[in-house]
């Protein structure tokens, strides 16, 4: 008899600790879940920072004082388009990969009608990505590039180029930021200078998100990596970026 009580008291024990472990795990995972959502308002919110605003608007102002009005037509259509966007995509946490590369040549083709032409942008796909369908988690390329042209590429005395290349690999698509610009260190020592020395939100956010999608899925890689780039003679020559994420396509 006391050994059929002492087994039940160790079943019961048991069960008591493991509904202790789910009860841990399901707050865990609601804390991860806030904060993913967190991040996610947060990166949308920098996608429309004022200065980015302020500087296109101004850009295209410049136009109409030149009496380019044609060509400000042109790219406050794009400026617009580019808010449709960012609009029509909040509230999804993935978006197809179609509609992040629509937005980042819009992106893009501000920045450089700001920057005079101060880059080539350059994209290779690869073709057994399928564009329209693919997902990927929103908002994770435009901080890359929006960090390689204020930091790298803006402060290049020459032209320089902005590459985007994205490949599938296995069950993963990789995908590459790089610039031929200033790089990272030649960048903070300005920035050291200039007094604006905070680091990038936009990098630490996608950083933080890739750190939790990871968490959440640990049967599909996740990843990030920036390397510093070097020339023949060991100077800087620009900053890479290397993300990694599953290849999923929309259903629906």
């Amino acid at each position: 008899m006391v050994s059929i009580i002492a087994f039940i008291g160790i079943i019961f024990g048991m069960f008591y600790l493991r509904l202790k472990s789910l009860d841990r795990r399901a707050r865990k995972n609601l804390a991860l879940s806030k904060e993913k959502s967190d991040l996610e308002i947060r990166a949308l919110r920098a996608q429309m920072n004022p200065h980015f605003v302020f500087n296109s608007l101004t850009s295209i102002q410049y136009l109409i004082n030149l009496k380019k009005n044609d060509e400000a037509e042109f790219y406050l259509n794009k400026f617009s388009r580019l808010l449709r966007l960012i609009v029509d995509r909040a509230g999804y946490t993935e978006n197809t990969l179609l509609s992040e590369l629509d937005l980042l040549r819009i992106f893009v083709d501000l920045e450089n009608l700001r920057y005079e032409d101060k880059f080539d942008f350059v994209v290779e796909i690869d073709d057994e990505i399928d564009i329209e369908r693919a997902l990927i988690p929103g908002i994770i390329l435009q901080p890359f590039i929006e960090n390689s042209i204020e930091h790298g590429l803006a402060k290049k005395d020459e032209k320089g180029r902005l590459y985007l290349g994205i490949r599938k690999v296995r069950d993963s698509i990789e995908i590459v930021i790089e610039d031929d610009g200033i790089g990272r260190e030649k960048s903070a020592e300005l920035r050291i200078i200039s007094g604006n020395i905070g680091q990038s939100v936009g990098v630490n956010n996608v950083k933080r998100r890739i750190e939790l999608l990871q968490k959440g899925n640990l049967e599909h890689l996740y990843s990030f990596e920036i390397k510093d780039l070097y020339n023949e003679k060991g100077d800087a020559g620009g900053t890479r970026v290397n993300i990694i994420i599953p290849y999923k396509l929309n259903e629906a």
